[in-house]
């Protein structure tokens, strides 16, 4: 049987940085790595996954709504892992201040972008990021992205989701 596995997360910028995680060693997904803040949607979230990413920014950095600015929906990432389908909402928002709490999930720190691409991360958070700063951010549309997978290359192909 295949399942779903329905995820937020969400890339905070300030100045020329970028708030990453390094993920507890403890997590099932990508322990040990850095990433974007985020995690599962609840079902009651399910409808409006931007709650989900609030809650979850809120319990990762303390940050609060009123702490951001224009979080918005940019990249929506599909894969397959085994038998679980992993559906991916991905947000950019802008914070109004650097201050965070850290909280169990692991270790928070603002990146500059200049060296976020050097860290070790998983696959599709790589992939976004990189299509992010290649287009400098400026492109207010959505993409959807499919995750290929194979032995000597991931990648994920984009397709620009129409209103």
């Amino acid at each position: 049987m295949i399942t779903l596995r329905p995820m937020t997360t969400a890339f905070i910028l300030n100045g020329e940085s970028i708030l990453m995680i390094k993920r507890s060693l403890h997590k099932e997904l990508h322990p040990g790595k850095w990433a974007g803040i985020g995690g599962h949607i609840e079902m009651e979230e399910f409808k409006k996954p931007q709650y989900a990413c609030l809650r979850e920014i809120n319990e990762e950095t303390g940050l609060k709504e009123h702490d951001l600015s224009n979080l918005e929906l940019r990249y929506i990432v599909l894969s397959r892992e085994s038998n679980e389908i992993r559906q991916q909402f991905i947000y950019f928002a802008f914070s109004l201040k650097r201050e965070i709490h850290s909280s169990g999930e692991g270790e928070l720190k603002w990146i500059l972008k200049k060296d976020v691409m050097k860290l070790e991360m998983p696959p599709s958070h790589r992939m976004v990021l990189n299509h992010y700063l290649d287009h400098k951010g400026d492109d207010p549309d959505v993409f959807v992205g499919t995750k290929t997978i194979n032995p000597e290359n991931q990648q994920v192909q984009w397709h620009l989701l129409n209103q």
